[in-house]
């Protein structure tokens, strides 16, 4: 925001994201207008430890194109328009040189061990820091 020259925002953040929002949001306030959390919760349950790790360790997918990567991407995203998941997954993307002769591959640009990380975040206590005017979807579950 600083290289931007931003001086409020208001954030939205989807996923993993949340994580720093909540944080960034908590430690500036002046900074944050609004905060948007989408798709996660506050603190990890036990439940999603073993996944997110296990995921962590996957390696990352290898795509031939980006339809192919569009295509794996709709099995989860059903209800998502084609032009908003190409777009998504176009901007997510990065090319990997191959070794030999044969074209390059795509495959996502977030380095997947970064999920391990999030195994045992609680920012319940940051939540609480943050000024916000209205709070009527937050509960603690």
């Amino acid at each position: 925001m600083d290289r931007l020259d931003i001086r409020t925002a208001i954030l939205v953040a989807h996923s993993m994201s949340v994580f720093h929002s909540l944080r960034y949001a908590a430690g500036n306030p002046d900074r944050v207008a609004k905060l948007v959390l989408v798709d996660i919760e506050a603190a990890c349950r036990r439940e999603h430890i073993e996944l997110l790790i296990a995921a962590g360790r996957k390696p990352h997918p290898v795509f031939g194109s980006l339809q192919e990567a569009i295509a794996r991407e709709q099995r989860s995203a059903q209800f998502a328009s084609a032009e908003a998941l190409a777009g998504f997954i176009q901007s997510n993307l990065m090319s990997i040189e191959a070794n030999d002769n044969s074209p390059p591959s795509l495959t996502y640009r977030f380095d997947r061990a970064t999920l391990a990380q999030f195994d045992n975040y609680d920012e319940w206590s940051n939540l609480k820091r943050i000024r916000c005017a209205c709070a009527n979807s937050i509960r603690r579950t």
